[in-house]
């Protein structure tokens, strides 16, 4: 139904419906290996390595995203999507082949390039294909859809690994990417009002400079950059302790590499990322709030079944409400986002998702609502309603500030500072986090010795039910409620900031330029 509302013809209906399987398919696999992982770990054992098998997708789609945003605008959509997709499918049949769990991680690594390549041209193309008005209820349908996705993609993998064998949960994207491949010519379509075509030019192929070859120097540095600080802020903590010698050594080559990337980029003739970009205030402001719904998003999740168990004393069930709440509430928000952008602006939209944040995050921190399990689900509903606002608002008004020449490496750096901003949150809430547990536990009474774990990752394995007795478990639960407490109080931070990094952006001449498409 949403489509036909849309005001697009049946041609943009059916392109809105293709552009929405093509996400659908980066989102779900962003998430459905993760309930898969006992039936992996049985095949493959080292449990120790399964993390990679999510962080080599991040990797691998976070990287990819910007430099192919630039070779979009170069040469034109189509060639990328066929590309990313073929990308995809392949790492699809490779993952479900993988007869290791370094095979598994590796393969991992190609589908995500495939998939970031798939996401950026698919999020390029709607602001290609809609005037502003209708890529408003178009982006909005989009987002409903990716949340939608990476909300049943846990299921999905659960289901699948539970009644068959886990490698079909790749295997089945091989006839879904075939039917991808083949609306590729249509998906890549373009407006006609908003694609400049010299004559002679093909359509789709844009006003790329045929004697320009691509930024090879630049592709590496940036790459090899991103790919070091993703490195770091996953694995920071995990791994590695943040101030080891490894730690700080990833940390430094990527400030160093990031450094050299900045500075080629003001002297090569292709940059990947156009000096234009890094100055731009409106383009940087709204990454900066992309990196903090990145961090609100991504990284919240990762700690809410724990401390749910520990601050209600929640069963498993139970404690994965709040985080259900939250991936609920984003797509339905994304869902009237379309309408708010129209009724009152970009930045009313905006504002009103990082209000939602604010009230999310300083109720988490301090309200008495958080001590009940409906009060935490209500205070992470408003959190995921905030980003399902923020999210589409902030990507439609940049397509709406640049010309199709530059939409996509606009939205190419959108997607990375999201990306980076969910690295981000997941490592600083998981250290802050951890060091609380970790100082409680070197800290113990005397009285508790031996009763309670040794570490912090033998304190999460007891969550899962094993007996430490009355006492330890008490002290236990005060620890990640004191945890908690302080995660909650750095998400009301994050929170903030966005609300007034909101306030303080000049969305006004987005929507002057926007207004004149």
């Amino acid at each position: 139904m949403f489509p036909r509302r849309c005001g697009c013809v049946p041609d943009d209906r059916r392109r809105l419906l293709g552009l929405s399987l093509l996400l659908a398919l980066a989102a779900l696999d962003s998430t459905v290996v993760v309930t898969a992982l006992p039936a992996i770990v049985a095949d493959f054992g080292q449990l120790s390595l399964f993390p990679w098998v999510s962080s080599g997708y991040v990797l691998g789609s976070a990287v990819t995203v910007p430099v192919c945003g630039r070779l979009a605008d170069q040469y034109g959509r189509k060639p990328l999507l066929v590309a990313g997709l073929a990308v995809f499918t392949a790492g699809s049949l490779l993952c479900g082949l993988a007869w290791n769990m370094g095979a598994l991680i590796a393969f991992r690594a190609v589908q995500g390039t495939g998939a970031g390549t798939v996401l950026l041209l698919a999020m390029t193309l709607l602001g290609d294909a809609y005037t502003v008005a209708a890529r408003a209820r178009a982006q909005a349908w989009i987002s409903c859809v990716y949340g939608t996705a990476a909300l049943i993609g846990p299921l999905v993998g659960s289901v699948v690994s539970e009644h068959a064998s886990w490698r079909w949960i790749f295997l089945a994207n091989l006839p879904l990417g075939a039917l991808a491949l083949s609306l590729a010519h249509a998906l890549a379509g373009t407006a006609p009002q908003e694609q400049p075509r010299p004559r002679g030019r093909p359509a789709g192929r844009g006003p790329a400079r045929r004697g320009r070859r691509p930024d090879a120097v630049g592709t590496l540095l940036f790459v090899s950059s991103s790919a070091l600080l993703l490195l770091a802020l996953l694995q920071g903590g995990v791994h590695w302790a943040w101030s080891s010698a490894e730690g700080l050594t990833v940390l430094a080559a990527a400030t160093v590499l990031g450094a050299a990337f900045v500075a080629w980029q003001h002297h090569a003739a292709e940059p990947i990322v156009p000096p234009w970009v890094f100055g731009s205030s409106f383009i940087g402001g709204v990454c900066l709030i992309r990196i903090l719904a990145g961090a609100l998003a991504a990284g919240l999740p990762v700690f809410l079944p724990y401390f749910t168990w520990a601050l209600l004393a929640a069963g498993a069930v139970s404690a994965s409400l709040p985080v259900t709440a939250l991936l609920l509430a984003w797509p339905l928000a994304s869902a009237v986002s379309a309408h708010l952008c129209i009724r009152i602006g970009f930045r009313g939209t905006a504002g009103l998702g990082a209000f939602l944040w604010s009230l999310g995050g300083l109720g988490l921190a301090a309200l008495p609502a958080r001590d009940s399990l409906a009060g935490l689900c209500l205070l992470c509903a408003m959190l995921g309603a905030g980003t399902g606002l923020v999210l589409p608002t902030t990507m439609i008004s940049v397509q709406a500030a640049v010309d199709w020449g530059r939409r996509g490496v606009a939205t190419g750096t959108l997607i990375f500072a999201q990306t980076v901003g969910g690295a981000l949150g997941a490592a600083l809430l998981g250290a802050l986090a951890n060091s609380t547990l970790s100082a409680r536990i070197a800290n113990a009474p005397k009285s508790l010795a031996g009763a309670l774990p040794s570490s912090v990752d033998d304190a999460a394995a007891l969550l899962r039910g094993e007996s430490i007795g009355s006492q330890a478990e008490a002290y236990l639960r005060e620890s990640f409620a004191l945890a908690s407490d302080r995660v909650f109080w750095a998400v009301a931070g994050l929170a903030v900031s966005g609300l007034l990094l909101t306030l303080a952006m000049p969305w006004q001449c987005a929507l002057s330029q926007a207004d004149g498409q």
